[in-house]
């Protein structure tokens, strides 16, 4: 009995009409009509006159006229979308014994037939039109064991399945097909990865909110307290982007963390090497193959979130759980839209080319996450494509060190316009991915990650074999990949790579000549921190203090300017006025836009406040800018002098306003200096009866005929009422600090 060896194959032909040949059929593969002609695989069916054992199935290879090797081994439909008026199916009966000949260069390469075998056909739909070949009218194959199955291809669009078979029921029937796509079917599979990406990245969204609304508002305020040491800071970075489910959330956090003034660069390294591990366990999640669950689960987090509007954590949560089955929702959708392209060996060729050059998939893959901003997503689908069979473990190595790299625009993009320590952030996040994928891209660790991630998952099957979450497949095998990249970077980031890092990103953005004196724009205020409304308010006040020292060096420098008659001063004056000009607009846009999110009524009272205490500071800026400058020109210009007992008297007001100003600073930052706005408050009843008494004082030195005070006496009595309603703006925001906006302008 004969050694059953292999099928032959078949060899995909579209024919626009009867009696096309091999040249013909070159020429319509070439045509713009045809999206993705496929070469259909040959198998050997069981012949009438030959003994079953000399009929098997097998597909095989073969080179057409041109001398072009084509590998039809997983082809086994013709794909369309203007189809032609016929098609020819070829399928070969294959005598097991014989043996396949050296091709020639521009001659089909076949394996000696069977002759006179007689085949079946049908339709899958039933009823659909098809006839043998001219050579096969009798439906027996020919002196060359072929057999062509002519086929009119319908003009709807669809699969269209043929079933050929012969009377001995050891072989396998072979199945092949036609795939019709409409026109516009590529556009419209476009739209549904577009569709199923956008519901993975909603629910991912979705999930993130519910995540840090069950976590509580002070999710946020208390991770910047526990980055000390470096191990618990990965810990931190790790949970953090868990609940934020994106380690570019994380990284921005840090960079407002950063901007607001409450983390240094080095305190910042930690959570971002635990961002990445963060990362792995959604990716760990994504490759369970449980889209199956996710309508149940959107069912019930929508049940969640509808009947127990009344309870905020059970909202979080239905959240959360309509999130995640949004995801594997949306995962199921790129799936199923991805699905038939399995079939396509123009889709297969360009995935085998792009992969086939890993640095320029790498590439692709990075810009492409950089513009959807979500390593997750892009995973996401690297993942749909593995369970589709389009991919392998190593040809996911790029995409996935590419995801792991455009993940960082967003960071880089939170920190413009920030401070250098800022940047700083930004690019350590950067550099880290950077020198992680390099780790892992060069030399033998492709294959070594591959190895690892492979004995890993089967371990894991192994142990647990009635899991079928973790079967050993290509998707498991890819979280497994990007886990132990990402965990291995981090351990020896922490051990080895925290002061090159502090020193390469220190050399990458420089600070700037003479130090970064940040005036003329904001230093805490950071627009992500007003999801954070406690830091959001912290971040106001130390800003509002950069805001008070900078006026109160204005009254410093206006009564040297006053005393001294220097012009210079006075242009500086005019310029820094511009500098608390904008100082308080940045800070009342921060604080409305605060208030404006409802964070909740000890938050917005206290913004308000704040509100009060810049609007204060701005009017004491403007006095100097307004009054006093105008005055000293007047004094320059008339040569106008006060008396030496005016002049005390100028002196001891100033320094009173100036003490005061001082002391309410210290106060509005300092927990526990609340005596010195007591001070202050009280100081005030004393100005006014101070102010009373200096206008009695120069009017009797008028009365006495004094040259200086007669000549000065305009002049004299605006210094007075300057100074006192300067105090009397210091003496409000002593109250609004000490007391709040509730008794606001009440007199003690």
């Amino acid at each position: 009995m004969n050694v059953l060896t292999a099928v032959d194959v078949i060899c995909t032909v579209f024919r626009l009409g009867k009696g096309s040949h091999l040249k013909r059929h070159q020429t319509t593969m070439r045509s713009l009509n045809l999206i993705a002609p496929l070469v259909l695989v040959a198998a050997s069916l069981g012949a009438a006159t030959a003994s079953p054992e000399a009929i098997t199935l097998h597909r095989f290879e073969y080179i057409d006229e041109n001398g072009q090797y084509t590998d039809a081994s997983h082809d086994q439909s013709i794909w369309t979308t203007s189809p032609p008026q016929h098609a020819a199916l070829r399928v070969q009966a294959v005598q097991g014994s014989a043996e396949l000949p050296e091709p020639q260069p521009g001659h089909v390469a076949r394996r000696p037939g069977q002759p006179g075998v007689r085949l079946f056909v049908e339709s899958d739909p039933p009823g659909l039109t098809f006839h043998p070949g001219e050579q096969n009218s009798d439906w027996l194959t020919n002196g060359d064991g072929l057999f062509e199955l002519i086929v009119p291809v319908p003009s709807h669009a669809g699969d269209y399945r043929f079933i050929f078979r012969t009377v001995d029921p050891s072989v396998h029937t072979l199945v092949l097909s036609i795939s019709v796509k409409s026109p516009n079917w590529l556009l419209w599979l476009l739209l549904g990865m577009l569709g199923g990406l956008a519901l993975f990245l909603h629910g991912m969204q979705l999930g993130s909110d519910g995540l840090q609304e069950a976590a509580g508002s002070r999710f946020r305020e208390t991770l910047h307290t526990l980055t000390g040491r470096p191990i618990r800071g990965v810990m931190v970075g790790t949970v953090a982007t868990i609940f934020t489910q994106s380690s570019s959330a994380t990284t921005v956090m840090l960079v407002g963390f950063v901007r607001a003034g409450l983390m240094n660069l080095r305190q910042t390294f930690g959570p971002i090497f635990g961002a990445a591990i963060g990362t792995t366990l959604t990716v760990q999640l994504l490759s369970f193959k449980i889209q199956a669950y996710s309508l149940p689960l959107m069912a019930v987090g929508f049940l969640l979130m509808f009947f127990a509007r009344r309870s905020p954590r059970t909202v979080a949560v239905g959240k959360i759980i309509f999130g995640f089955g949004m995801i594997f929702f949306g995962m199921a959708v790129m799936g199923e839209v991805i699905e038939p392209l399995k079939s396509s060996p123009a889709f297969r060729e360009l995935i085998a080319r792009l992969t086939s050059r890993p640095t320029w998939c790498l590439i692709v893959v990075t810009l492409f996450t950089a513009l959807i901003q979500s390593s997750g997503a892009t995973i996401g689908i690297a993942l749909t494509l593995a369970n589709q069979g389009l991919i392998d473990l190593h040809q996911s190595l790029p995409i996935i060190f590419g995801a792991n790299i455009g993940t960082c625009v967003t960071a880089i993009l939170a920190s413009v316009g920030g401070t250098v320590e800022a940047r700083r952030v930004a690019f350590a996040h950067l550099v880290y991915k950077v020198a992680s994928v390099a780790l892992f891209f060069f030399w033998f660790m492709p294959d070594v990650l591959a190895w690892m991630a492979t004995q890993v998952s089967g371990l894991m099957a192994a142990l647990l074999p009635s899991v079928p979450f973790l079967a050993d497949t290509t998707a498991r095998r890819m979280a497994n990949a990007d886990t132990i990249m990402c965990v291995g970077s981090a351990i020896l980031a922490v051990l080895f790579f925290q002061t090159p890092l502090e020193k390469i990103v220190t050399w990458l953005i420089p600070s700037a000549p003479g130090g970064e004196k940040g005036e003329g724009r904001a230093k805490y205020l950071d627009l992500a921190l007003l999801e954070s409304p406690s830091l959001a308010i912290g971040s106001a006040v130390r800003e509002i203090s950069r805001m008070g020292r900078l006026t109160e060096e204005m009254i410093i420098r206006s009564h040297e300017a006053f005393e001294q008659r220097d012009v210079e001063t006075l242009s500086w004056l005019k310029r820094r006025d511009d500098k608390v000009d904008r100082a308080f607009h940045r800070i009342n846009t921060f604080l409305t836009r605060l208030t404006a999110q409802n964070p909740g009524k000890e938050v917005t009272e206290r913004a308000i406040s704040l509100l009060y205490v810049i609007n204060d500071l701005e009017s004491v800026g403007d006095l100097v800018d307004k009054i006093l400058v105008p005055i000293v020109h007047k004094m320059i210009d008339q040569d106008l002098h006060l008396s030496e007992a005016g002049m005390g008297e100028i002196r001891n007001l100033h320094a009173q306003v100036r003490d005061s100003m001082a002391k309410s600073m210290v106060a509005l930052t300092t927990p526990g200096e609340e005596e010195l706005l007591d001070d202050v408050i009280t100081r005030q009843e004393e100005m006014n009866v101070m102010g009373r008494r200096l206008h009695l004082n120069h009017l009797r030195r008028l009365q006495e005929g004094l040259k200086e005070s007669i000549e000065s006496t305009s002049v004299h009595l605006d210094l007075v009422n300057y100074l006192l309603r300067m105090h009397y703006h210091i003496y409000s925001i002593a109250w609004t600090v000490a007391h709040g906006v509730s008794e606001h302008g009440e007199t003690p």
